[in-house]
């Protein structure tokens, strides 16, 4: 692991005195590395669901590639387009949580 002294800091945090959408990203990976997954997703929740969640599709793909299978998500443009504003939605409220908590 990084000691963090080796780390730089946000420069967008030094410039503005606020958390950019991703502060707290390398503290979460650091608490995630030593097993607080409570902690970890605390310090940043969008990237802690985030990460989650590609794992479990690493994981899903991986079985289904070992029964023989593909992994295939269609989604139409009306429901990529869902997704994408459920994502900038998400990634907006993340974005308030961290100025809220000061991370």
């Amino acid at each position: 692991l990084v000691p963090f002294r080796w780390i730089p800091p946000c420069g967008f945090h030094t410039l503005t005195g606020h958390p950019c959408p991703s502060c707290g990203a390398t503290r979460m990976t650091q608490a995630l590395l030593h097993g607080r997954l409570v902690e970890a997703f605390k310090l940043n929740p969008l990237f802690a669901a985030l990460l989650a969640g590609f794992a479990l599709w690493f994981l899903a793909g991986a079985g289904a590639r070992l029964a023989g299978r593909d992994l295939t998500l269609d989604v139409g443009a009306r429901e990529e387009k869902g997704l994408w504003l459920a994502l900038l939605a998400a990634f907006l409220v993340n974005w308030a949580y961290l100025w809220r908590v000061g991370v």
